[in-house]
C-alpha cells in the first residue's frame, strides 16, 4: 500500500514538472514573438519616419528647382534679349 502511494505521489510529481516546463516553454516562445513583432513595428514606423522626410526634401528640392525655371524661362530670356537689341 505504501509502494502504491509513493508511486503516485512520484507520477503526480513528474506530471507537475513536465506541465510547469511546458508553461515556461510557452511563455518564453510568446515573449521572444512579442519582442520580435515590437523590433519589428519599431524598424517599421522609423523607415516610415526616413521616407517621409525624405519626400519632404524632394519637394523642397522640387520647389527650389522649379522657382530656378520660373526665373530662366526662355520666353522671358528672348524678351530679354530683345529689349536689350531695341534698346541698343
Amino acid at each position: 500500500m505504501v509502494v502504491l502511494v509513493v508511486m503516485v505521489v512520484l507520477v503526480v510529481m513528474v506530471v507537475v514538472v513536465m506541465v510547469v516546463l511546458v508553461v515556461m516553454v510557452v511563455v518564453v516562445l510568446v515573449e521572444v514573438v512579442l519582442v520580435e513583432v515590437v523590433l519589428v513595428l519599431v524598424v517599421e514606423v522609423v523607415l516610415v519616419l526616413v521616407e517621409v522626410v525624405l519626400l519632404v526634401e524632394i519637394k523642397m528640392v522640387a520647389a527650389i528647382l522649379n522657382q530656378d525655371k520660373a526665373v530662366l524661362k526662355p520666353t522671358e530670356y528672348k524678351c530679354k534679349v530683345q529689349l536689350a537689341k531695341y534698346q541698343l
